[in-house]
């Protein structure tokens, strides 16, 4: 498995049959996801036949239309799902962190337009369609698992699309902050590790009018800026501001 980092080197980090002391946290996070449902014997097949592989920070891990069909669960690390435009600009779709499920929709959609990108190093566990069926011999559950799981992913595209159509500079911001500082109900401490061309990229602007808003989201109490990036001070305050619908 190869990836390009953020200065187009290629980086190859794949593991197969990997050592005991990384298998257990493959474990605990895939149980927190929909594949943990299934039976533990059929779990450990679907990880034998699975890719650990390693990515540095700014790797691309999928780039559109060129990459093999394969989807990734999210071991350690954030990853993010983005498009470009004709111009260059991204546009974040998702934000991925551990137990989330990367690059779903291609094994039964095929090739798709958006790019997938490590935020920070990250560790991923790439499987192909075929062994995805592993986790269910008879076929009677895995296809129900997996539309809900698109569901809920409709869903988190629903916000995003509402957020960048709808939203103002300061409510796509805040939304961006909010997703990148952790899942909904984490309990780490709500610190986005990112910097301002960051959040431009990620709202599809420049960096000169995120610091702005970033400056104004800071005179208010909301946010801290600090050497390990921008901390959420009052998140109750800015999912309200979030809110666009």
């Amino acid at each position: 498995m190869c990836a390009v980092d953020n200065q187009g080197r290629r980086t190859t980090h794949a593991i197969r049959g990997f050592e005991s002391s990384r298998r257990q946290p493959v474990r605990d996070v895939l149980r927190d996801s929909f594949l943990g449902q299934f039976p533990d014997d059929l779990v450990e097949q679907f990880i034998d036949e699975s890719v650990l592989v390693d990515y540095p920070k700014g790797a691309i891990i999928y780039h559109a239309t060129t990459e093999p069909y394969a989807a990734s669960l999210v071991v350690r690390g954030v990853v993010r799902t983005y498009i470009t435009s004709a111009d260059g600009r991204h546009l974040t779709l998702r934000y991925a962190h551990p137990g989330d499920i990367v690059g779903l929709v291609t094994l039964v959609g095929g090739p798709s337009l958006a790019h997938v990108q490590a935020l920070s190093e990250c560790t991923l566990l790439v499987f192909k369609p075929g062994t995805i069926r592993l986790l269910d011999p008879d076929g009677t559950r895995i296809g129900w698992e997996v539309a809900q799981e698109m569901a809920h992913l409709i869903y988190e595209l629903m916000d995003e699309v509402a957020v960048n159509a709808f939203g103002t500079m300061r409510q796509r911001v805040a939304h961006h902050l909010l997703r990148r500082a952790g899942p909904r109900g984490s309990a780490q401490p709500l610190l986005a590790p990112v910097s301002h061309q960051e959040i431009a990229d990620a709202v599809g602007s420049v960096r000169s009018v995120v610091s702005r808003t970033l400056k104004e989201l800071r005179d208010e109490g909301l946010i801290e800026m600090s050497r390990e990036g921008i901390r959420l001070c009052d998140p109750a305050r800015l999912s309200l501001l979030a809110r666009v619908w």
